[in-house]
């Protein structure tokens, strides 16, 4: 441990070593000449005016009433209001003296000086991710500045220090106690320029940077796009559960330590770049379709399984045992996906001002194969480009005629659990010769008809079938009496052979295969 002046104070000398700090105390030595000098012309000339000064000036007291300088109207002000000694008083200043003396006496062993904490500022990229968050908040700061002060046998400022926190600015590396030079803050970088230790950097691998060009990546999932600022980055990995009972900080310093605002931030950044990429995606869906797919994109189940996909949750920091609780562990796991809108979150605090094509370009890739699927198999989300509107006319047009009497039943109209419409292609004795699906009754028959077109070898049966009756007798007509005449019914199974009456006319099958009328 360093030795200590007279005066109770370590001196640069005795923590500096001789080759470095030489040329600083010579300045020092040179600068407290120049100060001993003005002080004793002040002196002199204080001696010639305080007689004066006195008659001049009112003595300041708790009862002067016109008080002539604005600081003596704040004196007089604060000694008309100042506290009185009470019991309760006089323990409270007493506890705080005693905490006051040992805290300050702790800052003074346990805080580098402002040297290694400019170092620590100007290499918090390679830090560790528990360290950074705290270089965003003042306290390691003052307590640097303290030390150095300490180090330089200066007094801190104690007005300075109660203000403190309104001045800390983390992007102003600007001492804030008055008596630490731009000169000094060089001087002990310097002098404590210990190695930062590096630790790994989480952004390889999975946590390459996104460029703009990301759609050409072939794999799945695409590469995250990178949060370059370590400080942002150490948040969206600090769960709450971490700082919550660190009653040392203020609820403005816990909301700017952990993720949990970042989450908000980042869970609208996402729903307002899905939005997009469906929007553009899909112009021929309607809004319902639009809100159904965004809803099952970025629904907390599909979250955790991004977040997972990308280890973000082995990145968080929590409270002790919160990840091995059982009410996580059978829970809905929630966390996971928090961690993963938080970190879209540090996206743009990263790049607020051009994050949107970074995060749209990343997602779109990330989230392509379970787009193609749910478009595929849900009926909701069915696209008009996969439904032939002319499906009905096609297949009418190959088999029908007015006697077959092909027509389409709905079966199944949707319900609040189910949307799905069911409608069956059928034929005049009930035969049916395809299903089909839909999220309304005029897509599901389109669908049905579709599926008999798909079945060839029906078709061509049915072709054959009404290529083998004349055309006089494949449409109803009137007799001379206007009476209708029954329709002509068809075998009942495509595969039977069954001869079928129409008035004293037979339908009978030749030896071709073919159907005519005897």
């Amino acid at each position: 441990m360093a030795l200590k002046s007279k005066s109770g104070k370590r001196k640069l000398e005795d923590v500096i070593p001789n080759d470095v700090q030489e040329p600083k105390l010579k300045k020092e030595k040179k600068s407290k000449k120049g100060k001993q000098d003005k002080k004793s012309k002040k002196d002199k000339k204080s001696k010639k005016t305080k007689s004066k000064s006195k008659k001049e000036s009112p003595s300041v007291t708790a009862g002067v009433k016109k008080p002539e300088t604005e600081d003596s109207t704040k004196i007089a002000l604060t000694l008309n209001d100042e506290p009185k000694y009470t019991y309760l008083n006089v323990i409270q200043i007493e506890h705080a003296v005693t905490k006051f003396v040992e805290m300050y006496k702790r800052i003074i062993e346990t805080s580098p000086s402002i040297g290694l904490y400019q170092n620590l500022v100007d290499n918090k990229d390679t830090l560790d991710l528990d360290i950074v968050p705290a270089l965003s908040r003042y306290m390691l700061k003052l307590a640097a500045e303290i030390k150095t002060l300490d180090i330089l046998n200066k007094d801190p400022n104690l007005k300075e220090i109660e203000s403190y926190e309104a001045s800390f600015n983390t992007n102003n590396s600007n001492t804030i106690l008055p008596g630490i030079s731009n000169d000094d803050v060089e001087f002990l970088k310097k002098a404590t320029g210990e190695k930062v230790k590096k630790v790994e950097d989480f952004s390889k691998d999975k946590f390459n940077n996104a460029t703009s060009n990301v759609k050409k990546a072939s794999i799945w999932p695409p590469p995250i796009p990178e949060i370059k600022d370590p400080a942002i980055r150490a948040r969206v990995f600090t769960h709450k559960s971490l700082v919550k009972n660190q009653s040392f900080l203020t609820e403005k310093a816990k909301l700017s330590s952990h993720n949990e605002m970042l989450e908000f931030l980042g869970d609208a950044a996402l729903y307002f770049a899905v939005t997009r990429i469906i929007y553009k995606k899909f112009p021929y869906f309607d809004d319902g379709q639009l809100t159904e797919l965004r809803m099952q994109l970025i629904n907390n189940e599909r979250l955790k399984i991004f977040s997972v996909a990308y280890g973000l949750r082995e990145k968080l920091k929590c409270g002790v045992n919160l990840l091995n609780d059982d009410a996580y562990i059978n829970g809905k796991r929630k966390i996971e996906a928090d961690v993963f809108e938080a970190y879209i979150g540090g996206l743009v605090e990263d790049n607020p001002d051009s994050y949107t094509d970074v995060i749209e370009n990343w997602l779109e890739i990330l989230m392509d194969p379970t787009i193609q699927k749910l478009t595929s198999s849900s009926i909701k989300l069915q696209q008009p480009e996969t439904i032939n509107p002319d499906a009905k006319r096609q297949l009418y047009s190959l088999i029908g005629y007015a006697a077959l009497g092909l027509n389409y039943k709905t079966v199944k109209s949707k319900t609040p659990k189910d949307p799905t419409f069911v409608v069956e292609c059928r034929i005049g004795d009930g035969t049916v010769l395809g299903v089909g699906k839909g999220k309304n009754a005029k897509s599901a028959g389109s669908n049905a008809a579709e599926n008999v077109l798909n079945n060839k070898a029906l078709v061509e049966e049915y072709v054959n079938k009404r290529a083998a009756i004349p055309r006089s007798d494949s449409v109803q007509h009137h007799n001379s009496d206007k009476k209708s005449k029954k329709a002509i019914k068809p075998p009942t199974n495509a595969n039977n052979n069954n001869i079928s009456k129409h008035d004293s006319k037979k339908i009978i099958m030749d030896k071709d295969g073919k159907f005519i009328f005897r």
